[in-house]
């Protein structure tokens, strides 16, 4: 019989864009409608998708024949790729193209501080030329609602997050990753809201907040509607001896839309039901009584712990401890400080565009001297001056999006960044948000009642073109790429990959395929200058 072949394209995603078939014009036509993707390449999933196009097919042997630069920043994952080759325990053969490339600039570790004088956006403007890698760092204020300042342009969204792009000016090789869209949550208009309780941790908290803050804080007794939390920068709060969860879900999304929570534990907090709680981000345990304990910083690069002095420092690690709590996240978090016996005694949780911090103790006297330390003051504003910094976590990288919020209910109405419109379902565009935010570009999603835009770019591995030289290949795939290249079939290419350069490649190497294109049983071999064409 005829010799049959499939089409896989894969870059974030991975899609069959021809099954197997013997009709070479349908191949011809699946390759010529391709084109370069913005986000990096899953070559494990692309192994494994076309494993499933053979396991569909009734034949017993195939050669799949990975196409592609082998970018060396997408080769990471050794052990996921080696996998994913044992799996499919089939015939694999390598045809590289394009090359490295000499000069590239591009955009990295965007921020954003909100001041009562505007927004403030800086962003490092990076250059790789061989191995050598420079930085610099530009800042702009964004001066109104909207504007175009040299390096930026932007604009403020309905619900008031500020969207726009930063622009290179600079020569390379190298044009994908000139731009850098972004996403910020939005200017918020009061500085911090305290959530005064019966102890006299909110006096001492009051207190340390009006030394940063002067008098823009507001002092409620209770937690106000979810609504009018995005007003405050920072929310601060003693959690005692029952968790409520209405209120603990309201603080977690609050901190999703890019606010933030500092929580402090108080001494009559019962942590059996706190550890309960169907929100709880950790578990706590009280520390023994009868001694005295000790913080002491274990991340000193932490946001929350920077704006704190050296001398300021030492002496809040000398404040004694009489109530404690030690800390054990029940997610991915940062630990900030330790107890003297090294448990987490300080944690900050990313939670969406924002973030929540925990203590496991608080200012109140019968837990601390935290509040008469003259070094408390200083940790506070530290904590206020990280939350005022903002971030650019509304970003997301292609292919990933985890932390995508506030969209678990019901259908969600994305427009995409070339205007196109599509419903998709909430639970499963947090489960699976790759087919849905597949290229870089700002998108658009609403329910009913509430907007979001996000920001997508490819990850930043992806400003690194180098390539993986053919001993990296070799490793990864039991596969020497080296007679393909002597044959001329590594085209340099020192721009982007125009599509057509692709498409032809990927013909000829339709041409070069003995069987089925993706996954056989057999084992692992390259493609030599000696193998014989087959007829396609």
């Amino acid at each position: 019989p005829r010799d049959r072949a499939a089409v896989v394209t894969f870059g974030a995603t991975v899609q069959v864009a021809a099954p197997l078939t013997d009709d070479k014009a349908a191949l011809v036509k699946a390759i010529d409608a391709y084109s370069v993707t913005d986000g990096p390449a899953n070559y494990a999933g692309a192994i494994r998708v076309g494993g499933e196009v053979f396991d569909a097919s009734v034949e017993s042997a195939g050669e799949l024949l990975i196409v592609s630069d082998f970018q060396a920043s997408g080769l990471d994952d050794e052990a996921e790729l080696r996998r994913a080759i044992q799996r499919s325990n089939g015939s694999i053969s390598t045809l590289p193209v394009g090359a490295s490339i000499g000069t590239n600039t591009h955009w990295s570790d965007m921020d954003a501080m909100y001041t009562t004088e505007g927004v403030v956006v800086s962003a490092s403007l990076v250059t790789i030329d061989g191995e050598s890698v420079a930085a610099v760092r530009k800042q702009w204020r964004l001066d109104g609602p909207a504007g175009k300042q040299p390096g930026i342009e932007w604009r403020t969204e309905v619900n008031g997050q500020i969207t726009g792009q930063l622009n290179s000016t600079i020569p390379d090789e190298f044009a994908a990753d000139d731009q850098l869209v972004f996403s910020l949550p939005p200017a918020r208009p009061r500085a911090a809201l305290l959530i005064a309780d019966q102890s006299d941790a909110t006096v001492y908290l009051k207190a340390g907040l009006a030394v940063v803050t002067g008098n823009d804080q507001d002092v409620q007794t209770s937690l106000p509607d979810q609504t009018a939390l995005d007003q405050y920068q920072i929310i601060v709060s003693t959690i005692h001896s029952q968790p409520d969860a209405v209120q603990l879900q309201h603080l977690s999304e609050y901190a999703k839309r890019g606010g933030t929570v500092w929580l402090f534990a108080g001494d009559d907090l019962n942590t059996e039901a706190w550890n309960r709680a169907p929100a709880g981000l950790s578990q706590l345990a009280r520390l023994p009584t009868g001694s005295v304990w000790r913080l002491r910083v274990s991340d000193p690069t932490a946001a929350a712990v920077t704006g704190i002095s050296p001398a300021d420092r030492e002496a809040l690690l000398a404040v004694p401890i009489q109530s404690g709590y030690a800390i054990t996240p029940s997610t991915e978090a940062a630990v900030v400080m330790r107890w003297s016996n090294g448990s987490p005694a300080m944690v900050k949780f990313d939670q969406g565009a924002g973030s929540i911090l925990l203590l496991g103790t608080s200012p109140e006297r019968a837990s601390s001297g935290l509040g008469v330390s003259a070094a408390f003051p200083q940790l506070v504003s530290s904590v206020f001056r990280a939350a005022m910094a903002g971030t650019t976590a509304s970003n997301f990288s292609i292919g990933d999006g985890r932390g995508i919020f506030g969209w678990t209910n019901g259908m969600v109405e994305t427009t995409r960044p070339n205007g196109a419109v599509a419903k998709v379902d909430g639970r499963g565009l947090v489960a699976d948000p790759a087919p849905v935010f597949a290229t870089r570009g700002i998108y658009r999603l609403a329910t009913p009642g509430q907007v979001q835009f996000l920001a997508f770019e490819p990850p930043a591995s992806e400003s690194d073109p180098t390539v993986a030289d053919a001993t990296v290949i070799k490793r990864i795939f039991g596969v020497d790429p080296n007679a393909s290249a002597r044959a001329g079939l590594r085209t340099p290419m020192k721009a982007p990959p125009a599509s057509n350069v692709w498409r032809y490649l990927m013909i000829f190497g339709l041409a070069l395929l003995g069987a089925e294109l993706f996954v056989s049983r057999r084992g692992v071999r390259s493609l030599g200058l000696g193998d014989p064409l087959p007829t396609v």
